[in-house]
């Protein structure tokens, strides 16, 4: 662990390398509007929050020309989020370089006082039935249709 003046200069700087960089590409996403179908069947300007709903539409028409929106709009923004993410995982990887923690997970861990091996080993357990998940989705798949 770092001093108390070592913490408070990473928590600092974390506002122009973590804070500014979500805000901004949030902020670009929000405007967003795009013509789409609504449940109603005639084509409406929806905002992207909007937009991101409607892919769960019962109705597959609604779904289909809200998710080629929802595509559209991150294509549009795929460079800035793509930066975005760099920057965020540099920074924490700094941050986790400085505070010389061994795994990235750890100040999760820490802050959630749980022991990694207890994480690990509910990552194992989880991972071993991923083929229930995968069963659920397909159902899913096959009624949404």
């Amino acid at each position: 662990m770092l001093s108390e003046a070592e913490e408070r200069i990473l928590n600092l700087k974390s506002l122009t390398s973590y804070f500014n960089w979500v805000k901004m590409t949030s902020g670009f996403l929000s405007k967003e509007e795009r013509k789409v179908l609504s449940e109603e069947g005639k084509k409406s300007l929806k905002t992207f929050s909007e937009i991101m709903s409607l892919m769960n539409s019962k109705t597959r028409k609604v779904r289909d020309s809200s998710a080629k929106a929802f595509h559209h709009i991150m294509n549009t923004h795929v460079e800035v989020a793509e930066a975005e993410l760099n920057s965020i995982l540099g920074n924490k990887k700094v941050d986790d370089d400085l505070r010389k923690m061994d795994r990235p997970d750890l100040g999760r861990h820490v802050s959630d006082d749980i022991e990694s091996e207890i994480v690990d080993s509910l990552l194992d357990t989880v991972s071993a039935r991923f083929s229930l998940s995968s069963q659920y989705y397909g159902l899913k798949a096959k009624l949404m249709e």
